[in-house]
Parts: structure tokens; sequence; C-alpha cells
């Protein structure tokens, strides 16, 4: 007897090549129509999920343009700058390079302080709407997680208050806000424990004359 150690590739086609040669006689074992049978069941499977997934369009990023001849420069002020804008701090004791050094800048484009240049807010919505339909089986998640980090903190809240010159400075933050607001009330007292007469609502001040400098 003559043992044969087949891989399941070699096996099928064996038992295609034998299916061949039985189909004159009629003839065919079940073990080899069994063969047949899950080889081309596999296959029915594997052309399946490849429809399903060509089907699926995945999104594409979108792709910023590139300025290839856009350069910054670093060092002395070319011919053309303004000589409002200051190359560096008046205080600065370094001599600037000269003659200065052009940098690759090919985003720099992007870069629109009024937020004016319609290109740049259209690559920025492209940009979040990719990121959206890539992390939108995550939403569910994120929601659940923003609500746990919240059932730790006490929202409307303030740090504690530091001394500088004739002021206490401090921050506050308001439940539903999602940055804090700056304060200062005047140094009346070197100690904080009998000034702090807070009681936890949002209209109601830190300290006593406070004043909100950047909200």
């Amino acid at each position: 007897m003559i043992i044969l150690f087949l891989s399941r590739s070699q096996l099928v086609t064996v038992a295609i090549f034998f299916l061949s040669c039985s189909s004159s006689s009629g003839y065919i074992p079940e073990y080899i129509r069994s063969i047949v049978h899950d080889h081309n069941h596999i296959n029915n499977e594997i052309v399946a999920k490849a429809t399903i997934t060509s089907a699926t369009s995945v999104p594409t990023p979108p792709i910023a343009r590139r300025e290839e001849a856009r350069v910054v420069y670093a060092g002395m002020a070319p011919s053309e700058w303004d000589p409002k804008l200051p190359r560096q701090a008046a205080n600065s004791t370094n001599a600037l390079m000269d003659p200065p050094v052009s940098i690759p800048d090919p985003y720099g484009w992007l870069r629109d302080d009024k937020r004016e240049n319609e290109e740049m807010l259209d690559y920025l919505k492209a940009e979040n709407s990719y990121t959206q339909s890539m992390t939108r089986h995550l939403q569910g998640l994120q929601e659940d997680l923003y609500k746990e980090f919240l059932s730790s903190l006490q929202e409307t809240d303030h740090s504690t208050p530091r001394p500088w010159g004739e002021w206490w400075y401090y921050t506050r933050t308001y439940k539903g806000s999602p940055h804090a607001t700056y304060c200062r009330s005047p140094k009346t007292s070197d100690s904080l424990n009998k000034m702090i007469d807070w009681d936890g609502s949002k209209d109601s001040p830190i300290l006593p004359g406070e004043q909100v400098y950047l909200d």
C-alpha cells in the first residue's frame, strides 16, 4: 500500500482529474463527489465576499496640493519683506543668517488666519468628512466615553486663585462650555480662607470684585 500526503489543493486537483476520467463510465465515488463539492462551495464563498468588498467603497482621504516653489526664509529679511513684521525678538543678541536660507513650505497655502480662503476651507471640510466616515463605527463608544468623563468632573468649577502683584488670578469653567474663563480679583488679603464664599452657581463670583479679562 502506498500512502500519499497531499495538500488540499493537490487533493482537489486529483479529485477533479479522477472525476473527468470516470465521467464516461458513470461511476463516481462518493468521497470524490464530496471533495469537489466542498471545493466549489469554498470558491463560491470567496467570490461572494470579494463582490461585497468591491461593492462597499472605501473612502479616499483628501490630498492637499503642494506648491513646490513656495519657500520661507530664515535669517535676514528678503528685499520685499514688510519692515513692520519683526524677524526676531527686539532684545535678541544673536545675529541673523545673512544671506537668508530658504526652507521649503509646500503646504503654506493652508494657513489663513482670517479663515477666508475657500480652497483651504473646502479642504478642511473634506478632511473632517473623511474622518467622520472612517470613525462612524466608533460613534457609540465616543459618546459613552464622553459621558463617562463628564460623570467624574464638576463642570461648573474654578481653579485655586494664585497671587500676582495686587491681584488673585484664577480660571472658571461652566457646564456646557468648551473653554475656561480667565478671571482676577483685587488682592485685599494674603489669605483665601475667608475670601472665598462661592455658592457653586455660574453667576456667583469666586472672589469679591471679580473681573473677567479673557473669555
